[in-house]
């Protein structure tokens, strides 16, 4: 007896598909505009030998989420699969060793870090007088980058529950943030590169901190024990 195409089909949701794809695009077209009224703005008002630091920290912001996020991807996918075997203490001790790992990574970004902010002007080609400013942007991205790194070990839940649509609504709620606080540092106080870096590190650190939230709502398990670190598992992960 054969089956109709319609029982053998995976059903989709088209309202959550709608809904997910709105979100993104709302997101891009939000970041595309503040990028642009941002640029125009601060070549108005700023030398093009200050504009150069821009290029310069939009750079080191892109590697430093690769750096920040990777480890969180990694761990993901096995806590997923122990998620659906129902084995909480293997997604427990996953957890576990990652967050160590984080740990020790986020004390070599710092100390590299600092050494960073220290010799930039030996590493990157700094225009003269602007050395500080841009030890205040670098250190801004290295401070971020050390507490979403350690934050990625607890974002896993929002993948594991497929809850997607959620995960795009942070995001926007992310961008918002950014562009709301990037407005009133540039309009209230200065035009100044640095307010673009602070901006968009603090709308990060609390997406963050919101997925974090969310995920060990979603997924108690997610959690650490040190009596659950499994030297085993860091070849594995």
């Amino acid at each position: 007896m054969q089956h109709s195409d319609h029982n053998s089909r995976v059903e989709i949701n088209r309202s959550l598909v709608l809904k997910n794809s709105l979100v993104g695009v709302l997101t891009q077209i939000a970041n595309l505009g503040m990028l642009v009224w941002t640029q125009h703005y601060l070549l108005c008002r700023i030398s093009p030998e200050e504009y150069s630091l821009y290029p310069i920290a939009l750079s080191v912001m892109s590697w430093s989420m690769l750096f920040a996020y990777l480890p969180g991807l990694g761990s993901t996918r096995f806590i997923t699969e122990a998620y659906a075997k129902g084995d909480e203490r293997r997604i427990v001790g996953i957890c576990s060793t990652v967050f160590i790992g984080n740990v020790l990574a986020s004390v070599a970004l710092l100390v590299g870090g600092v050494l960073f902010c220290v010799h930039v002007q030996s590493v990157l080609s700094i225009p003269r007088g602007l050395r500080l400013e841009s030890q205040e942007i670098l250190g801004t991205i290295f401070v971020s980058l050390v507490i979403k790194t350690i934050a990625s070990t607890f974002e896993s839940g929002i993948v594991v529950k497929q809850r997607f649509v959620l995960l795009n609504a942070i995001s926007l709620g992310t961008t918002i943030v950014r562009i709301a606080m990037i407005a009133l540092l540039l309009l209230g106080v200065s035009a100044k590169v640095l307010w673009l870096v602070v901006a968009s590190q603090f709308a990060e650190i609390l997406g963050s901190i919101g997925r974090l939230v969310i995920s060990v709502r979603l997924v108690p398990c997610i959690r650490v024990s040190l009596r659950e670190v499994n030297k085993g598992l860091i070849r594995e992960l």
